[in-house]
C-alpha cells in the first residue's frame, strides 16, 4: 500500500458517548477491523455487572 492515508476510514456509532476512545470499524484497505464495546451502564460509565451473560442480553 503506497498511500495508506486514503486507504484508512473510520466507522463510529452516532450512539457512542464522544468521550469513550472507540471505533465501532476500521476499514484500511480491502481488510476491516471491528471491536466490541465493553457494556457499560447508559450515562453512568460503570460496567455492567454479570459479566457476558448481562451484556448479551
Amino acid at each position: 500500500m503506497a498511500d495508506g492515508a486514503r486507504d484508512l476510514q473510520i466507522f463510529r456509532l452516532d450512539s457512542l458517548p464522544p468521550e469513550l476512545p472507540f471505533s465501532s470499524a476500521v476499514r484500511v484497505g480491502d481488510t476491516v477491523y471491528v471491536s466490541g464495546q465493553v457494556g457499560h451502564r447508559r450515562g453512568e460509565m460503570r460496567l455492567v455487572e454479570g459479566g457476558l451473560e448481562a451484556e448479551a442480553r
